[in-house]
């Protein structure tokens, strides 16, 4: 592996290293324990905290930054920049989106999943046809 690729990969870590904090930060109140139990509860307390906490909870946060992430290591790197732009759209889609009228439901867990699930297909050909 080249030094590089590592250098790639650990940015593209350090990108959903900032989107944890980012949620922890937006949707985890510091004052109801200390500073390791702010950054590791499982599942935040905050309003409209649905979806950030689902993905945590299902460990999906972490797996998405393991697909994202580590193909990197072997050089596909458009890959990993498709699919990192995709869970953050996917979020962010989600959250604007997922809430259903007269508080019926929420279906971001569902959009974030359709767009994440089309980001790797999208970073798969873009990485095959675009060499």
């Amino acid at each position: 592996m080249k030094k590089r690729n590592v250098y790639i990969t650990f940015g593209y870590i350090a990108v959903y290293s900032l989107l944890y904090l980012i949620g922890r930060i937006i949707w985890c109140d510091i004052g109801e324990g200390n500073l390791i139990g702010w950054l590791f509860t499982i599942m935040p307390t905050g309003e409209h905290s649905y979806l950030y906490g689902w993905l945590l909870s299902s460990y999906l946060f972490w797996y998405a930054l393991a697909i994202s992430a580590f193909p990197s290591l072997w050089g596909k790197f458009k890959f990993s920049a498709v699919t990192t732009a995709g869970f953050v759209a996917g979020i962010v889609a989600g959250m604007v989106l997922g809430t259903c009228p007269e508080g019926s439901g929420h279906y971001g867990w569902a959009i974030w999943c359709v767009i994440y699930i089309i980001s790797i297909v999208i970073g798969v050909i873009v990485e095959k046809y675009n060499k």
